[in-house]
């Protein structure tokens, strides 16, 4: 099951469906697909009523059903074009949050989903390639067109987040990724300067959001479904946001985070140095997290 969701309209995730269903159809795979709103209203316009149906779409003038947690449950995969409140918990996400709104930019929004979807069901569907591979190619894709490596930038002294997510994207989204840094405020010059994208920094595409830091960011926008990356998690997020209480390994990664930002004056050694650790931590997290160490002297 492929469950899309949005938040007032509901116009964007039933077109999405329609158009799933439609090239679904074209190729002949069978697919479960719906959809759902959080908050769900009515504001299909007359002139986009038109343009959809000019496309082959008819949305119904109803609203979708409102979302709720056994939908989630449901879902193989959730596809979000808004973020979710906090009470949900949904399984795997793919974030499709950047694609515009389909009410105010009816050509853009249609030009990106079509496209990604094509991916997504030729790729995924077919069974050619893991469907979260196809997200983190047409994110990449669509952020960096053909540039290779990726290049990214955030604040300067990293400790915690900025550690993190550099090693998140090596690891899982461009092994070869280049990371530079900058005063907090030239990020956004620097950026655009190098042709990177900045991250961990308000008005960044990759940020937090309300109590989830960049590093969540990252997972959930590139569909990161990996057992020991959802186990860091709480981890980054509790030692980067002072909620200790999030996992009780928060506080050694705070401890390490300062210590290694205190002994590396450069920050691209310091992150050298910073990625040591967080494969330590992941291998921890995929083959050591039930041992014990409890060794007495006879």
């Amino acid at each position: 099951m492929i469950l899309f969701v949005c938040q007032h309209v509901s116009v964007k995730s039933v077109f999405a469906r329609e158009m799933l269903r439609r090239l679904a159809t074209e190729k002949g795979v069978k697919v479960e697909v719906s959809s759902r709103g959080i908050d769900p209203e009515n504001r299909l316009t007359d002139r986009l009523d038109a343009a959809l149906r000019a496309d082959g779409v008819d949305l119904p003038r109803a609203p979708s059903s409102a979302l709720a947690q056994s939908d989630l449950d449901g879902a193989d995969v959730t596809i979000l074009f808004d973020a979710l409140p906090d009470s949900f918990r949904p399984r795997r996400v793919v974030d499709w949050t950047d694609i515009p709104s389909i009410i105010e930019n009816h050509e853009a929004a249609r030009a990106i989903l079509a496209s990604r979807l094509e991916r997504f069901i030729g790729d995924a569907i077919t069974g050619e390639a893991n469907p979260f591979d196809a997200q983190r190619g047409a994110l990449l894709h669509d952020l960096f067109g053909d540039r290779r490596p990726s290049r990214w930038v955030t604040r300067e002294r990293p400790k915690i987040d900025r550690i993190a997510c550099p090693w998140l994207i090596r690891r899982f989204i461009d092994r070869d990724a280049e990371f530079l840094f900058a005063p907090a405020s030239e990020v956004f010059s620097s950026a655009e300067l190098e042709k990177a994208v900045a991250f961990d920094v308000p008005g960044a595409p990759f940020a937090h959001v309300g109590e989830r830091c960049s590093f969540d960011a990252f997972v959930d926008r590139f569909g990161i479904d990996d057992p020991g990356v959802r186990t860091l998690q709480p981890i980054i997020r509790g030692a980067d946001t002072d909620r200790h209480d999030l996992a009780h390994e928060a506080a050694g990664l705070h401890a390490l985070s300062l210590g290694l930002s205190i002994t590396h004056e450069d920050d691209h050694k310091l992150l050298l140095q910073g990625l040591v650790i967080y494969d330590a931590l992941y291998a921890w997290a995929t083959r050591a997290k039930a041992e014990r160490h409890d060794w007495k002297p006879v």
